[in-house]
């Protein structure tokens, strides 16, 4: 089984975010961080699609001070790991539907050599590639049982872990069989059971899984509305409510899902940034990134925020996390 267990592949799935609410009290709770919110409206490019992180980063700069470790980026992190994991459990759906056909395919084919077992050997490339096929299902099936297990849903029920198993079971002799077994009868009988898995109690406890984990992100939604609502100063409003829609409906799989929280991270870089006219008073910068084309308001700030880095790379340096910046440690 080991050389047939591939990896597999992941398509779509479609999941929307919706409307901001408070932002009389998001403009009060921007205040409190200590740092002045946008001076200015972002450009109207309502009719464009970009990103959450795209929107940030187009910002004042000094919104981006002010919002850079909001609870937003974190609960969207989750809402984009919640689209992801369900374009992964989508695409298992129409993954099943297709391997159901191939193990009919297969049983067609063994079915005619048991008839004429000159035919045993004909196609027997192609019939491997189709079971090869299959163990990518596989490979896909035991993914989202991974997730059943994460979320504590219904694919954790009896159903699924036995049609998992029969379905290991049946593909190791199905292997067998199309690797030239004379006696194909037997292969019959599995590609019938496989297809029958794939018809019947797996694709309906992966259906289950996919309506509770809809009903999970609905309830992340409203966090991300709620902290979207106190982030967020009107002029950039709409701007991020568009983002975040955009983001998670193009989120379909863990990998997409991994690599939008990674440009999330960027919020963080100011190696090129003018922060001269900003208000630093009292505002957190542990986990900024900046350079030495950096410009702080003061030589003093200078001064302070380097002897609080770290260098991370070549010429980059992070505020390291506990560094404190009180008014009276820059005059």
């Amino acid at each position: 089984m080991r050389e047939i267990l591939v990896t597999a592949a992941h398509t779509d799935s479609a999941t929307r975010l919706g409307s901001v609410l408070d932002i009389e009290t998001g403009l009060r709770a921007i205040v409190g961080h200590g740092a002045a919110p946008a001076t200015g409206p972002l450009p109207d490019r309502t009719g464009e699609h970009r990103s959450v992180i795209d929107v940030v980063m187009a910002a004042d700069i000094g919104f981006r001070i002010a919002v850079r470790d909001h609870p937003f980026f974190g609960t969207f992190a989750e809402a984009l790991t919640l689209a992801g994991e369900i374009g992964e459990v989508a695409g298992l759906l129409v993954s099943l539907e297709s391997a159901a056909e191939t193990a009919a395919l297969i049983a067609d084919h063994l079915g005619r050599c048991a008839c004429d077992p000159h035919l045993h050997g004909s196609d027997h490339d192609l019939m491997k590639g189709r079971v090869i096929n299959l163990s990518n299902v596989l490979r896909q099936t035991s993914a989202v049982g991974a997730l059943g297990v994460k979320h504590r849903r219904r694919l954790e029920s009896p159903p699924f872990r036995t049609a998992e198993a029969s379905f290991t079971r049946h593909l190791g002799y199905l292997w067998a069989a199309v690797q030239g077994d004379p006696q194909p009868r037997p292969g019959i009988q599995h590609a019938h059971a496989l297809q029958q898995i794939f018809e019947g109690d797996l694709p309906t406890s992966i259906s289950s899984l996919e309506e509770q984990m809809t009903d999970a992100m609905a309830h992340i939604r409203l966090r991300v509305d709620r902290d979207l609502g106190l982030l967020t100063p009107l002029p950039v409003r709409a701007l991020l409510e568009q983002a975040v829609a955009h983001d998670v409906r193009e989120t379909t799989s863990l990998k997409h899902a991994n690599a939008g929280i990674a440009r999330l991270n960027s919020r963080h870089d100011f190696t090129e940034a003018d922060l001269s006219g900003v208000d630093l008073t009292r505002t957190t910068l542990e986990g900024l990134r900046w350079s030495k084309l950096t410009q702080w308001p003061s030589p003093e700030w200078h001064t302070h925020v380097a002897a609080n880095s770290v260098e991370v790379g070549p010429g980059i340096f992070e505020i390291r996390p506990g560094s404190a910046y009180e008014p009276v440690q820059v005059r």
